[in-house]
């Protein structure tokens, strides 16, 4: 892809509302050394969250569609669907989850010795 391609993507993108990342990547060595540089805009964003549900604090992981990422595939001729890529990212998800349990269970843990802490310290000074 020369350079003038990758341009245009990034000017689309911008205009389509895009807050556009351009990284570096190594052009054709033909061309000049110059290296040349591409849009990164996602495609899905996850999430971790906190949340309490009676009384219990838990950590939640959230996976989502990022619409400038949909809208840049809908409008590029790439012919990948969001469902596509759904389906690539759903391995990610699983581990960002998993990830995410570890944390919830951290916490909780956490949250169970500051109370059993809490509890000692008012049982000793109530002797």
């Amino acid at each position: 892809m020369d350079k003038k391609a990758l341009e245009a993507i990034v000017e689309m993108a911008k205009a389509a509302g895009a807050d556009v990342k351009v990284v570096e990547i190594k052009g054709n060595e033909s061309e000049e050394g110059n290296k040349e540089n591409l849009p990164t805009i996602p495609l899905l964003k996850f999430e971790v969250g906190l949340e309490k549900n009676d009384g219990e604090l838990f950590a939640k992981a959230n996976s989502s569609s990022h619409e400038l990422g949909e809208l840049f595939l809908q409008v590029m001729p790439f012919g990948i669907d969001m469902e596509r890529v759904e389906e690539i990212f759903t391995p990610a998800f699983k581990m960002f989850k998993c990830c995410v349990d570890d944390l919830g269970e951290e916490i909780r843990k956490s949250i169970e010795g500051a109370k059993e802490d809490e509890e000692e310290r008012i049982r000793r000074e109530s002797c």
